[in-house]
């Protein structure tokens, strides 16, 4: 059975985290066996967030929700080219790994269609959690 790797962003995570969704779930059921990946830059833009919320007073931002479900839930690779945006490494360690990607973001949609790099779709989200 392949396993598939899923390279998921922050808007998607932040989107699951505000609505609730179970995306771990719905990747097993759209995909059957994955394995989810978070790059540094996508985890330090979460905990980035979070830390704003918190000094906002904030108790439960999506970001800090986002974070507290990936734990244990995905794995954390720490991936950078300098001077490369976030999204700029998502597309090329996708390309370089043969990852599918989680994400909402129409504009990266559109490079990484262009880049040959599937995205898992939006639409995929149904399973509420807690």
């Amino acid at each position: 059975m392949k396993v598939h790797k899923v390279l998921a962003d922050t808007n998607t995570l932040i989107y699951a985290a505000q609505k609730k969704r179970d995306l771990f779930d719905d990747l097993q059921k759209y995909l059957g066996a994955f394995e989810l990946i978070v790059l540094s830059a996508v985890k330090e833009e979460l905990e980035k967030q979070a830390e704003r919320a918190k000094k906002l007073k904030r108790t439960r931002s999506p970001a800090k929700i986002a974070l507290e479900l990936l734990r244990g839930h995905a794995k954390t690779v720490q991936y950078s080219i300098k001077g490369k945006s976030t999204d700029d490494l998502i597309l090329d360690y996708a390309k370089k790994n043969d990852c599918l990607v989680l994400t909402n973001d129409r504009s990266l949609k559109r490079r990484l269609a262009a880049a040959g790099v599937k995205v898992v779709p939006a639409e995929l989200f149904t399973r509420k959690f807690g």
